[in-house]
C-alpha cells in the first residue's frame, strides 16, 4: 500500500478521505476501488510531477505488466471520470503525458487530524492565536454548510424521497438503454466502448459475477433493445454502414436474427422502440420527411400501421405500450418543447406538456403511473405521472438522466446517468493549438464570437436553467431570463454590428420568433411578424442579409431576410434545417433527419455536396474565405473537414471520437480560429432505484 501523510487532504475543491477512499465535493461522494485509490495516492505523493507508467506498474500493481498496463489507463479514466461527476474540472487536474505516464497538476493539500478545512502547513503550525481564528472560522464556516445543507437537503427530500440508488454498470464507455427481462432476472443494454460501436450485451442481475454476454452478431451499431413477454427474443434497431436504420429480432437460443422492417429512426441515445406486452405488436419511429410518426409492426400478420399523425415539424418518438396493449404513451417535439402523449384507437390525449426536453419515458407493471425525465430549471428530473388523477409529481433528480425502464418483476425503476462536462474552446486553424478555454461548474455551450467586441456569446444552464451569456474580458453577463423572455435558442451574432439575433418562444406564445438585441444590454425587439414557428438564424458574412428555418407555409423551409429593403423570400421547398451562404449568392444547408450537407446555387440548382455530415450535426458547418467547414466523424476521431470552391477537402483538427458536441457546436472565431462546444469526458452508467 502507498504511504501519504494525512488521511484528508483537499485537491482544488474535492476533499479527498484515505479512510474510506471517498471523493467528495458539496452534496456528492463517490467511493473508488482500491487500484484506483493507490493510483490516485502515488500522484499525490509525486504531485506536479510526472508519474510514468512503469512506476505506477511496479508501486500499484506490484510489478505486474500486462495487468498494469491496462490498469493505469483505466485508473485516470476513473479518476477523470470521478472529477466530472463531482462537477469539477477534470481536465485542470490530470493530464496523460502520451507514452510516459501522467500527472496531478494541484498541488494537494494535507489536513491534520483535529482540523476538517484545506489549510497549509505553515497556517496549521501557526501560534495558538491564529490557531484559534482559525478554528472559529471553521466553525461558523461548518455552521453555516450545515445550514444550507439542512435548506437544500430538505428541498431535495421532496424529489429524491430516502431512495437508496444502486450503480448497476461501471464500465469505460456509453452504457444505455437498460431493458429487464419479463422476469426480473436478466438486463440488455448497449455498451459503446472506446472506438467500437454500440453493441447489445445481456447482464445477469441476480449473479453479479455471472460474466456479460455479448448477442451483437454483427459490427453495425446496434440499440433500443426490447424483450419478448416469454423472454425468448429481443428486438432491437440496426443502423449499418450507409446509416439505414431497420428493425430486427433476435432468437436469444438460436441466435437467428430476422430482419422485420426498414426505414425507422435512431435518434442519438433516445430509446426509440417498443415490445407490447402481449408480443403483438413492435412500435418504433419513421420519418415522413419533415415529420416523424410512431408506426407499429405485427408479430403474426407482418403488416404495419402508422399509429400517429403529426403535423409538419413534429418528431413522435419515445413510444412506450401500456399494460392495456391498447394505449400507446410516445414524446411529441418540436425545436425546444416536448410534450407527453398518448393515443387509443386513434383518439389522441396530452398528459404533459411545455417541457424543454423529454428523453425518456416508462410504465409501471400496470399501467397507473407513466415515469418521464425532462429538464427542470436546468437539472435533470424523473417525474411520475398518475393516469388517474392527471397529476405529475417529481420523482427523482440526478445528473444527465437519459432512458429509463421498469422492472416489474422488482417494482424497481432503471435509468442511465450520463458524466457531462461541455466547454466552449477555441482553437487556432493554423496548427491546433488550444488558446481560450471557457468552462464552469454548469454546462456552456454554443459560443459564437462578436467580431466588433471579441466578445464570445454562448448558451449555459449556470442561472439554473438556459440562458444567453455573454462572455467579456473581466466577467459574464447574463442577458436572457426564461420566465421573463420565455425559451431561448442558439442565437445569430452580427459580423458588423453590437448585435445578435434570436429565435425565442415566449411564455403563452404558440411558436418561436425572432428577435433581435443589443450588445451588452440585452435588450430585445421583434424583428419579424408573422404567423409560424422559425428556428436557427444565420447572418450573411457582410451582416446584411439574415438566414433562417420557418414553418410558414406548413413545411420548415430556408428563408432569406435582407435587412435594409427589409424583404423575405423563400429560397426552398421544404424539410430544411440550417443554411449559411455563399460567396456567389448560393446557400449551403441542411435538412432535416438526412445525413449530408447540400448546396443551392443563386439560380436555385440544388446539389448534394457531401454525405461525411451526420443528420446529427445539421448545424455543424460554416463558410469563410471561400472555403466550407464541416464536422467528419469516425468511429475513431472527429475531424474538422475545410472543403474548397474545387471540391478538394483536407481534414484541418482531429479529436478523439464524440469530443465536438451534435448539434450547432463549431463557429469561426477571428484570427484564423475556429471555436467549438467540446464534450470534456464522454461516459454513461446504469443506476436503479425502488419505485415503491
Amino acid at each position: 500500500m502507498i504511504s501519504v501523510e494525512f488521511q484528508k487532504y483537499y485537491i482544488g475543491q474535492c476533499l479527498i478521505n484515505c479512510d474510506d477512499m471517498s471523493l467528495s465535493y458539496a452534496d456528492k461522494t463517490i467511493n473508488l476501488p482500491v487500484k484506483v485509490f493507490e493510483f490516485l495516492k502515488l500522484l499525490i505523493v509525486h504531485s506536479e510531477q510526472t508519474v510514468t507508467k512503469e512506476m505506477a506498474i511496479e508501486k500499484v500493481w506490484l510489478g505486474n505488466v500486462e495487468v498494469g498496463k491496462r490498469g493505469a489507463g483505466n485508473a485516470i479514466w476513473a479518476l477523470r471520470k470521478a472529477f466530472a461527476e463531482l462537477g469539477l474540472n477534470h481536465e485542470e487536474t490530470f493530464k496523460t503525458i502520451t507514452k510516459v505516464g501522467y500527472q496531478l497538476l494541484v498541488k494537494p493539500q494535507g489536513i491534520g487530524a483535529e482540523l476538517s478545512s484545506p489549510l497549509t502547513a505553515e497556517v496549521a503550525q501557526d501560534s495558538g492565536y491564529h490557531r484559534k481564528k482559525v478554528v472559529i472560522m471553521i466553525v461558523i464556516i461548518t455552521a453555516i454548510a450545515v445550514f444550507f445543507s439542512f435548506f437544500k437537503a430538505d428541498k431535495q427530500s421532496k424529489i429524491n424521497a430516502v431512495k437508496q440508488v444502486q450503480r448497476i454498470t461501471n464500465l469505460e464507455g456509453i452504457e444505455e438503454h437498460p431493458s429487464v427481462s419479463p422476469d426480473g432476472h436478466y438486463m440488455a443494454f448497449l455498451w459503446r466502448a472506446h472506438l467500437k460501436k454500440n453493441q447489445i450485451y445481456i447482464k445477469d442481475l441476480t449473479n453479479e459475477a455471472a460474466p456479460l454476454r455479448l448477442i451483437s452478431k454483427v459490427v453495425n451499431d446496434q440499440s433500443s433493445p426490447s424483450w419478448s413477454p416469454d423472454g425468448q427474443n429481443i428486438a432491437y434497431l440496426n443502423v449499418d454502414e450507409q446509416g439505414k436504420c431497420s428493425v430486427h429480432i433476435l432468437e436469444l437460443i438460436t441466435f437467428i436474427d430476422k430482419e422485420i422492417t426498414k426505414d425507422c429512426v435512431k435518434a442519438g441515445y433516445l430509446n426509440n422502440l417498443d415490445w407490447s406486452k402481449d408480443g403483438k405488436n413492435i412500435a418504433f419511429s419513421r420519418s415522413l420527411g419533415d415529420r416523424i410518426a410512431v408506426f407499429s409492426y405485427n408479430v403474426q400478420s407482418k403488416q404495419e400501421v402508422q399509429i400517429t399523425q403529426p403535423s409538419a415539424s413534429e418528431e413522435d418518438m419515445l413510444m412506450r405500450w401500456h399494460a392495456d396493449n391498447e394505449t400507446l404513451a410516445f414524446v411529441r417535439s418540436t425545436e425546444l418543447q416536448a410534450e407527453v402523449r398518448s393515443i387509443n384507437n386513434g383518439s389522441e390525449h396530452v398528459l404533459v406538456k411545455d417541457k424543454e426536453v423529454i428523453l425518456a419515458l416508462a410504465w409501471d407493471k400496470r399501467g397507473d403511473n407513466l415515469y418521464f425525465n425532462s429538464m427542470e430549471e436546468g437539472s435533470f428530473v424523473i417525474q411520475q405521472y398518475n393516469l388517474q388523477r392527471n397529476t405529475a409529481e417529481l420523482f427523482h433528480q440526478d445528473n444527465e438522466i437519459y432512458s429509463l425502464s421498469v422492472n416489474n418483476a422488482a417494482d424497481e425503476l432503471f435509468y442511465t446517468r450520463h458524466v457531462a462536462q461541455e466547454s466552449i474552446a477555441v482553437h487556432s486553424l493554423d496548427d491546433g493549438r488550444l488558446l481560450e478555454n471557457i468552462q464552469s461548474s454548469s454546462r456552456d455551450l454554443f459560443g459564437q464570437v462578436a467580431p466588433t467586441t471579441s466578445d464570445i456569446i454562448f448558451l449555459s444552464n449556470r442561472s439554473g436553467s438556459w440562458e444567453v451569456w455573454l462572455k467579456q474580458a473581466d466577467k459574464n453577463l447574463q442577458l436572457t431570463q426564461s420566465k421573463i423572455h420565455g425559451m431561448v435558442s442558439v442565437p445569430a451574432v452580427s459580423p458588423i454590428s453590437e448585435q445578435f439575433v434570436i429565435a425565442m418562444r415566449r411564455p403563452n406564445a404558440p411558436y418561436h420568433s425572432l428577435y433581435i438585441a443589443e450588445l451588452p444590454s440585452g435588450k430585445q425587439q421583434k424583428l419579424l411578424d408573422f404567423e409560424g414557428d422559425v428556428r436557427n438564424p444565420y447572418y450573411s458574412a457582410d451582416g446584411k442579409r439574415l438566414y433562417f428555418s420557418a414553418n410558414i407555409a406548413g413545411k420548415w423551409s430556408i428563408y432569406r431576410y435582407t435587412f435594409n429593403s427589409k424583404n423575405l423570400e423563400q429560397l426552398t421547398q421544404g424539410y430544411e434545417r440550417f443554411a449559411v451562404e455563399d460567396d456567389e449568392g448560393g446557400i449551403f444547408f441542411t435538412k432535416d433527419n438526412t445525413r449530408g450537407i447540400f448546396h443551392l446555387s443563386a439560380d436555385r440548382q440544388e446539389t448534394l455536396i457531401t454525405t461525411e455530415l451526420s443528420d446529427l450535426d445539421w448545424g455543424n458547418l460554416f463558410y469563410k474565405d471561400k472555403t466550407l467547414y464541416f464536422v467528419k466523424r469516425t468511429e475513431k476521431a472527429d475531424f474538422i473537414i475545410a472543403r474548397d470552391k474545387s471540391g478538394a477537402e483536407v481534414e484541418l483538427l482531429k479529436f478523439p471520437p464524440i469530443t465536438i458536441r451534435n448539434g450547432k457546436s463549431i463557429s469561426p472565431g477571428l484570427n484564423n480560429s475556429i471555436i467549438f462546444t467540446l464534450q470534456g469526458i464522454n461516459d454513461s452508467d446504469i443506476y436503479k432505484i425502488s419505485t415503491k
